[in-house]
């Protein structure tokens, strides 16, 4: 029986170059192949790289996945779901992960910052998915 919990397939947080900050790969995908991971989150950039900062999500496709993404200062946090998966239910995991952030990090959302506090950045993210299902 599918399970109706949302499935994050990775959460990601990048710089505004396009460095990896934070990344969580679930193990159905790319968990063991770090060079699949650096090229998609390259091309992930890339088609991202463009979005102004605000408070509203976006969402796109990329190689058969629903990428869900927030830009905060210069960090853009992603979810990453199967295409069979509900955006508005990765938009909220995205959310939890950023409003998470927000506090933790008491809303100072920069990438200077969090690599300061970055056991309090992996374990919101390693937290929020347990390989791949958001917690209940």
């Amino acid at each position: 029986m599918p399970s109706i919990a949302p499935r994050a397939e990775a959460i990601l947080i990048l710089d505004s170059e396009g460095r990896r900050m934070v990344a969580k790969y679930s193990r159905s995908f790319l968990l063991a192949a770090r060079a699949k991971q650096a090229t998609f989150e390259a091309t992930l950039f890339s088609k991202t790289k463009n979005v102004k900062m605000g408070s509203d999500s976006e969402v796109i496709m990329l190689e058969n996945k629903i990428v869900v993404f927030k830009a905060r200062a210069d960090l853009v946090i992603y979810v990453v779901g199967s295409r069979d998966e509900n955006e508005l239910i990765t938009e909220m995991v995205l959310d939890a992960v950023v409003g998470a952030l927000s506090i933790l990090l008491s809303g100072d959302f920069t990438s200077t910052f969090l690599l300061q506090h970055l056991d309090v950045a992996l374990l919101t993210v390693d937290e929020v998915a347990d390989d791949g299902r958001s917690a209940r």
